[in-house]
């Protein structure tokens, strides 16, 4: 006997095993039919003839409910006929087309055999609506749910009944009242009369049957969800668990509702919505099983069953069955096409001769009639209770077996393998004895050829190290390596030992390294060596640092790094030393271009040490005014001094600076001596003292004490008066050509910014064209216009460090990489204008009114009815920035408040015009 004819054999057995069982234990039922509601019974002795199905023309009282009292009374008169078994909906009495939704009550006149009377008989209902009362001659024997005349009076339940009773006499008057408004499928099936013993028979065995097809598919469920946690590899076993749980879990709310008999009392909404829900699952869980078996299966039928499963899973969930059956049809058609398009795939398997292919097609077979039964017993076409239980019974049956043969080939093929294994066994056992002598001479050459390796890296004067994927410090590494990290690295983590300290760097590091070792394209790890860092510091060592990539190593099964480190801590050493000797010189080297400005800068701040800070502190102004005014003042001259290139006095200031302006953020209510804390006179001295020390020391101590011949302003004066009362008129021209000896260009005072704009440029990474001065040879008085000239350095400080872009923003914005920063002078009449120009971003308008708003300037309605020229005005306010954190360069608010107050000194304006992607123009206007 083939396999298949086995299969076909065993599959038989079991069917006609069903078959039998259910004859057996059901009796047979008699053909007899009741006529306008009168059964004529007494030919029958239920003893011998067993149970008899009380079919055929019931009265009916439609949207009536009558007890045996209202009959007894002979009130009623309006009859009408009802045929049992048969479904409400559509069917039409006396013109009238009944509802699936509604009341009633049925009554039936039942004439017994003679020997039938003082029996103990049993009266049975599998489906009677959804609530129902039955009496029997005129007492109440059964009944399920709460019948009512309206939704709100019924509460519905399904639920088998039995019905035991001893009649009297020869007749018995059953009266059944019925109600239905939550089932669309109002199917009335046939109602049973029996002896009593005979009718309990009948309800046990269906209820036995019903446990045993639960039982068995519920077992075999759990062992395929064990199979799936032993071997997660094999999905077919997770899928096929979970469809024959969702069947099991099915099967105890259909059929004797074995759930209902432990829980009477449950609510309709579970027990309806449990048995919709398990229908819904089953496709999509029995479609992903063949698709683990037959990977053909189509992805796009699944992701639909998925889909459609979820929605109704969904709305049976949130919504009554009143309103997810009525889609019952549209689900029957949607869940054939499903069926119809599996057992194509099948016979197409089958025809292919596809392993397992035939057992798969007769048991999807069998599942597929089971489901259409189940589908026609629901709408109340058939009437086969086991169908769907017993089609997936016979289907897990099939698996079993198909398990089974799966199994016996896998304990043949593992004693194949075990014999195999058995006389390799023996042939390595003798190889061995020769690889062993191998492995010893080699690992003798490996450890010779280690040692040899080790012995060049000792020598090189580097430290050579390598680490593979687990970032492990690899056994081989030069002596130079334990003097750097002073210990043994073997084993450590590598980037726990080049970035102790820097956290930053190590994950960039860590990030960099995992895509070289999960890559193999030689472009891209070339891409990324290129990114590592190149230079570190160890145990105050700075490392240069180079990355080789060894792919061929035999002691490796992956590519693995190799860190070369050479110390240069020396040449930084003397980099930083020529970098500081070239700081100096560049300072020298100002000091000599620009003595006359530097004298009166350092005469400038010596007063603002000695008189200024004490005159203000003593003053009548509050605390604030003052903090604002030497915080400027301080703000100015670090400017100024960086100008020069004294850069240890302009750090020192940022410090005082930033210190005064922490000082101010912290404290509501700013007193003088929380001022005088920060700001001392022997901090302010000592500020510029290392910087005139230096330019002392190599230009010598009495640099600043010139020889020149100084006519002092008062001098001066009492001269012009001499000269005016001698000789009149003429004197004034004298004087003034006198007074022009001391004039200088005002080129030459703005100057000077050329470098300051290259040094600050070059410290932002930006690149900017030299600085140029166009315009008229202008002479003015040094002295009278210093103040303002060196006021004019927050300009110069913005335009570089808010104005100019980088590099690439100006090359992505179609503009030269290269800034230009420019200034024009012109002689208007009595007046001197001067314009400051940068070709960079220009001032964000947008911004600048946020900015306005947050501070609390103006509010939007105000500043709506302002101009661009009035709005641009606010960035002269003190205090008034666009930045959120304030640094070297600027943030406080404070440079163009202190221009404008030097420009309005000298009777003068100062406006700002600017243009998005253009630049900004500063320009000033000032008596000449």
């Amino acid at each position: 006997m083939n396999k298949k004819t086995f299969i076909i054999a065993i599959s038989l057995l079991l069917v006609i095993l069903t078959l039998w069982l259910k004859l057996s234990f059901t009796n047979k039922t008699s053909t007899i039919t009741a006529k306008n509601g009168y059964l004529d019974l007494s030919q029958y002795d239920l003893l011998e003839n067993n149970i008899i199905k009380l079919d055929g023309e019931w009265e009916l009282y439609y949207n009536k409910l009558y007890t045996p009292e209202d009959f007894q009374s002979n009130s009623i008169n309006s009859i009408q006929y009802f045929k049992i078994p048969s479904n409400l909906k559509g069917t039409i009495i006396n013109g009238t087309k009944l509802s699936h939704y509604g009341f009633m009550t049925l009554r039936l006149k039942v004439k017994l055999n003679s020997n039938d009377v003082n029996r103990f008989l049993g009266i049975k209902t599998q489906d009677m609506l959804t609530a129902s009362k039955i009496w029997v001659n005129g007492d109440l024997t059964d009944y399920h749910g709460v019948v009512g005349k309206n939704e709100e009076e019924y509460r519905p339940i399904f639920k088998p009944t039995v019905s035991i009773f001893q009649p009297k006499s020869q007749y018995i008057d059953i009266v059944i009242q019925a109600a239905n408004f939550r089932e669309p499928a109002s199917m009335i099936k046939s109602i049973y009369l029996g002896t009593k013993n005979e009718v309990l028979v009948e309800e046990n065995v269906q209820l036995g049957i019903d446990l045993f097809l639960f039982g068995s598919i519920l077992i075999m469920s759990l062992y395929h969800l064990a199979l799936f946690s032993i071997r997660r590899k094999d999905k077919s076993t997770l899928y096929f668990g979970l469809f024959s749980l969702v069947i099991a879990v099915r099967s105890l709310f259909m059929g004797e509702r074995i759930v209902v008999q432990v829980f009477p009392n449950m609510p309709f909404e579970v027990l309806s919505k449990t048995a919709a829900i398990s229908y819904y699952l089953a496709l999509p869980l029995f479609l992903m099983f063949f698709k683990e078996l037959f990977n053909e299966i189509s992805d796009k039928v699944i992701y639909i069953s998925k889909y459609v499963a979820i929605i109704m899973t969904l709305l049976c969930l949130v919504t009554t069955n009143k309103i997810y059956d009525k889609l019952a049809i549209p689900s029957q058609i949607y869940s054939l096409l499903i069926c119809l398009y599996i057992l194509y795939k099948l016979i197409k398997f089958l025809m292919e001769k596809r392993e397992n292919s035939f057992e798969m097609f007769l048991g999807a077979l069998i599942v597929m009639i089971a489901f259409l039964c189940d589908i026609l017993d629901y709408d109340g076409y058939l009437s086969i209770r086991f169908a769907m239980p017993v089609g997936v019974f016979l289907f897990i049956f099939i698996q079993s077996y198909i398990l089974a043969k799966y199994f016996t080939r896998a304990l043949t093929l593992s004693e194949s393998l075990a014999n195999e294994n058995a006389k390799m066994y023996s042939e390595i056992k003798e190889m061995n004895v020769e690889l062993e002598d191998k492995v010893k001479e080699r690992t003798m050459k490996l450890s010779n050829s280690r040692k040899a390796l080790k012995n060049l890296l000792d020598n090189a004067g580097q430290g050579f190290l390598t680490f593979g994927k687990d970032y492990r410090v690899g056994a081989v590494f030069s002596i130079q390596c334990v003097d750097i990290f002073n210990g043994d690295i073997q084993d450590r983590r590598i980037q726990d030992l080049l970035f102790k300290n820097n956290p930053e760097d190590k994950v960039i590091f860590e990030s960099i390294t995992e895509e070289i070792f999960n890559t193999d394209d030689s472009y891209k790890i070339k891409i990324l060596m290129e990114l590592l860092p190149e230079e570190i510091e160890i145990n105050n060592r700075n490392l240069f640092v180079e990355y080789k990539i060894i792919t061929d190593a035999e002691a490796y099964d992956d590519k693995i790094i190799m860190i070369i480190l050479t110390d240069i801590s020396e040449k930084r050493q003397l980099e930083n030393k020529i970098e500081r000797e070239k700081e100096v010189l560049e300072m020298v080297v100002n000091s000599i271009i620009y003595y006359e400005d530097l004298r009166e800068l350092i005469n400038s701040y010596n007063r603002f040490c000695n008189s200024y800070l004490d005159n203000i502190l003593n003053s009548n102004l509050n605390a604030e005014t003052i903090s604002y005014e030497i915080l400027t003042k301080t703000h100015t001259f670090r400017g100024n001094f960086a100008q020069i290139n004294m850069l240890k006095t302009a750090n020192k200031l940022c410090i005082i600076e930033d210190n005064l302006s922490d000082l101010m953020r912290i404290h509501d209510e700013l007193s003088k001596d929380d001022i005088r804390s920060v700001v001392n006179k022997d901090k302010i001295e000592n500020a510029i003292k290392e910087d005139l020390e230096t330019i002392t020391a190599i230009l010598g101590k009495d640099y600043f004490n010139d020889e020149k011949v100084i006519v002092l302003k008062t001098k001066l004066t009492e001269i012009e008066q001499a000269m005016k009362e001698n000789f009149g008129e003429e004197a004034e021209e004298i004087v003034s050509m006198i007074k022009r000896l001391t004039y200088i260009p005002l080129k030459r005072l703005l100057f000077p910014y050329g470098k300051y704009i290259e040094r600050i440029g070059a410290n932002l990474q930006k690149q900017i064209y030299p600085f140029e001065i166009h315009g008229e040879d202008i002479n003015v008085d040094p002295n009278k216009y210093h103040d303002l000239i060196r006021a004019m350095v927050h300009i110069f400080r913005n335009m570089v460090d808010h104005g100019i872009e980088s590099a690439q923003d100006r090359i992505e914005r179609g503009k030269d990489e290269y800034g230009k920063i420019s200034c024009s002078l012109k002689k208007e009449g009595k007046h001197i204008k001067i314009e400051i120009h940068d070709d960079g971003c220009g001032i964000d308008l947008e911004v600048l009114k946020k900015k306005i708003v947050e501070k609390g300037l103006l509010s939007l309605t105000e500043l709506e009815k302002l101009s661009d020229k009035e709005i641009l005005d606010y960035i002269f306010v003190k205090g008034f920035t666009t930045r959120d954190k304030c640094t070297e360069l600027s943030g406080k608010g404070l440079g163009l408040y202190h221009l404008k107050k030097q420009v309005k000194k000298y009777g003068g304006i100062i406006e700002v015009q600017t243009k998005a992607d253009k630049g900004t123009t500063f320009i000033i206007i000032i008596e000449g």
